[in-house]
């Protein structure tokens, strides 16, 4: 699953475990993109993965984020 977060609640919602699981792991700037990966680890012990991309400041944030998105989803 991929997403684009543009404020905490958003990110709350997004996040597969727990809301009292997130504890620090919130992105430190909005908007980002975050994708779900799914680990398999075998016999029960699989995880998910949050991976969290910022824009570069001395970018467009609108279609950067959009790039990004395009281009996991291919």
């Amino acid at each position: 699953m991929i997403s684009i977060i543009r404020n905490k609640k958003e990110f709350e919602d997004f996040y597969f475990y727990s809301k009292d699981q997130i504890k620090e792991d919130y992105p430190s700037q909005y908007p980002c993109i975050c994708k779900q990966v799914d680990q398999g680890g075998g016999l029960g012990g699989e995880w998910i993965e949050h991976v969290i991309v910022y824009a570069p400041y001395d970018n467009d944030t609108k279609s950067y984020l959009n790039g990004v998105q395009k281009g996991w989803e291919t």
